[in-house]
């Protein structure tokens, strides 16, 4: 019915849409996540406006911009045998300075991210009793410093993580009624919280430090195979 022998790894290879000589089939599928449109003859992602299949390379730069990497044009890192990129982007998780205590802050389809921070600063925060909290923006909440000497890890994730993951964090900025805990509920397992409700795979146990947090889900990350 229809076949699309991958002779060329980047996708630039026609597909058969009549192999049987039983009549055409259009099926625009190409590489993962992508869709071909005849009349600009580009591939285009969930995320991004287009794919050159003859170039190997997306026409949009990657929306969470050098998080992704020095190349903000290239299909999943020009390692095509080797990784996807179904989506156009992936998650990254920022750890931010300084220690301690430090902070972790989570996004995707861009870089930029969100954590789960006490609305005030009190002694009550420092006693771990519980106080009210909020996910803000860490671009709000940081200081220019403390933003700027970030660290970032950016791992692979599917489309349907992706998706998980972006509601669960729509859901919590909107939700007004946050508690934060530094002891059990803080910016570390909200954001172990986030990825394993997604079903992105985690190291086992839990974190309250962000920089415990932060060293182990990037050797894990790099362990799996599953950091760009």
């Amino acid at each position: 019915m229809w076949r699309w022998d991958q002779q060329e790894p980047f996708g630039n290879n026609a597909p058969d849409e009549n192999p049987s000589g039983l009549g055409a089939f259009d099926l625009p599928l190409r590489l993962p996540g992508q869709y071909f449109d005849k009349e600009t003859a580009l591939h285009f992602n969930y995320q991004r406006d287009c794919y050159d299949s003859a170039t190997g390379r997306y026409c949009q730069s990657d929306p969470i911009g050098l998080e992704g990497g020095p190349n903000t044009y290239s299909y999943s890192w020009s390692s095509p045998l080797m990784y996807a990129d179904p989506s156009g982007l992936d998650v990254t998780i920022k750890y931010f300075p300084p220690f301690p205590p430090g902070h972790i802050g989570i996004a995707v389809n861009s870089n930029d991210t969100v954590g789960l921070y006490p609305r005030k600063s009190s002694d009550a925060v420092n006693i771990c009793s519980p106080v009210p909290g909020i996910v803000a923006l860490d671009r709000i909440r940081q200081k220019p410093k403390d933003f700027k000497d970030a660290s970032v890890v950016r791992i692979r994730t599917t489309r349907e993580q992706d998706a998980r993951i972006a509601e669960r964090l729509a859901q919590a900025q909107a939700n007004r009624n946050q508690t934060y805990n530094w002891c059990y509920n803080q910016c570390s397992s909200f954001v172990l919280d986030t990825l394993r409700t997604a079903g992105v795979p985690t190291p086992s146990g839990d974190y309250v430090y962000p920089d415990n947090l932060f060293k182990a889900l990037d050797q894990f990350y790099i362990d799996n195979k599953l950091k760009y």
